[in-house]
């Protein structure tokens, strides 16, 4: 039965973006991303106790390193990284990631739920900020053996995830974005480590690709993660929109653009509570919100998860229901221009057509002939500019000896583009397309019956960074 979304008594809002979310999982399957909420009930602590527990720690194992007023001055610091940074520098590495690998060890007591509700609902990968093994057991219960374990800071292992997510049929993997209780020395908890994590430009950059080319479901995560609700931000905006005249222009809350395809499950008190969460999610990180009621417990001062549980089972129901069949939205119609947004290779997490390709990393490579030159035509990359996070370049199909250009030209891009393709009438011997990117791609061209293809990656006036994205 449907509930209304202002209906309290319900366990969970069963409304448009409950439908969106399970349309997503039957249409593509997310990536979900578990945050610490997710671990609670099988031991593991919350932001403000594992900071308890290491000054309990600092106490415990070096009494003289440290003044009474000095602990208490961390406590006040009311920044939860740089806390754990002084406490490294009191504990010392040696004793600081023993107390990692012991807190965040396998679960005593074994997983509990939500995780083996998330792994069996589907999700494509799961990636977690977490230390501990709950996501990755329960995975292991759901598909029948161990799953893929990928570190994100081991750059081969993230390589070969970015190679999977092409593949339909690859095992899932689990994804530790912050790093592995066993491997203590990487993870991500003190301001040196996210400084490396999110500042240092080739992890950003992994990130930002994986945030904009991959639909992504956030559970049990609160998003005060200040780095990684920036890294979020950064994507949401730097995605152009179009003015009028077709030019790219500032993004603003009406863009078609905007439509994020980015989900987070989150639990409420009050519905002046639920629509706070919604404006905050949707205007600052771009998340569509599926909400779940929050009932208090019977002390009156702590409020009980437990209807996430049905929520998640609701999901799992809908998803494997029989005879369900996806419905595909009709694309936004965005003027053709010859500057092309949003930047590319950006998915359907952020477009609005939505297919199976969007998916294939480089789906054009190998169609259009494997040329760039024949026929008495030649297309290449020119003018090429070097921003922040991205390239912006000029791809040129032009006539070469007698050959004259004066056919229109249909250059093909990645799906990912909105729109996908778009028909050029040549001038002067030359048909030109500017283009922004974040990585590199193969084009795909179209003259008469000459089909030319130019692999971007191939091409070494491109940056490093960009021909391996």
């Amino acid at each position: 039965m449907r509930s209304d979304a202002g209906d309290l008594s319900e366990p969970y809002d069963r409304d448009d973006k409950f439908d969106a979310l399970v349309e997503s999982m039957r249409r593509v399957r997310p990536l979900a991303l578990v945050g610490a909420g997710a671990s609670v009930d099988s031991g593991y602590p919350t932001w403000e106790r594992l900071l308890k527990d290491l000054e309990d720690e600092v106490v415990a194992k070096k009494p003289q390193a440290v003044a009474p007023k000095h602990i208490s001055v961390v406590k006040d610091l009311q920044d939860p990284a740089w806390q754990a940074e002084e406490f490294f520098n009191l504990l010392g590495p040696d004793l600081f990631h023993g107390f990692i690998e012991r807190t965040f060890g396998p679960p005593g007591n074994g997983v509990a739920e939500p995780h083996h509700l998330i792994a069996k609902i589907g999700f494509r990968h799961i990636l977690t900020t977490n230390f501990e093994p709950c996501a990755e057991l329960a995975l292991e219960a759901a598909i029948g053996k161990q799953p893929a374990r990928v570190n994100w800071s081991d750059v081969a292992k993230v390589r070969q995830f970015f190679a999977d997510l092409t593949q339909t049929s690859a095992d899932p993997s689990v994804v530790y974005l912050h790093g592995y209780a066993s491997e203590p020395a990487k993870v991500v908890l003190t301001e040196t480590g996210y400084t490396n994590a999110y500042l240092r430009e080739e992890n950003r950059r992994r990130l930002i690709a994986l945030f904009m080319t991959q639909p992504i479901v956030f559970i049990g995560f609160s998003m005060n993660d200040p780095d990684l609700g920036q890294i979020m931000r950064e994507v949401l905006f730097s995605l152009p929109d179009r003015s009028k005249d077709g030019t790219v222009a500032a993004m603003d809350d009406s863009g078609p653009l905007r439509q994020m395809r980015h989900f987070g499950l989150f639990g409420y008190r009050t519905s002046d509570e639920r629509d706070l969460i919604r404006r905050r999610m949707q205007g600052k990180f771009g998340l569509q919100t599926v909400f779940y009621r929050m009932k208090p417990m019977d002390d009156g001062k702590r409020f009980s998860h437990d209807n996430l549980l049905d929520l998640l089972r609701a999901i799992h129901t809908e998803v494997r229901r029989p005879g369900a069949v996806a419905k595909y939205p009709a694309p936004v119609k965005v003027p053709t221009t010859r500057t092309l947004g949003p930047i590319a290779p950006v998915a359907s997490a952020f477009g609005m057509v939505f297919d199976e390709n969007v998916y294939d990393i480089d789906p054009n490579k190998g169609q259009f002939g494997g040329a760039a030159s024949t026929d008495g035509y030649v297309l290449k990359a020119a003018n090429l500019r070097e921003r922040r996070d991205w390239m912006q370049f000029d791809l040129v199909v032009q006539g070469t000896g007698r050959k004259r250009l004066n056919t229109p030209v249909t250059f093909h891009y990645h799906p990912t583009f909105d729109p996908r393709s778009e028909v050029i009438e040549p001038a002067r011997n030359k048909a030109q397309a500017t283009v922004k990117a974040v990585g590199a791609f193969t084009v795909g061209v179209e003259v008469g019956g000459t089909r030319l293809e130019l692999d971007l990656a191939d091409d070494t006036r491109f940056p490093l960074w960009f021909r391996q994205s």
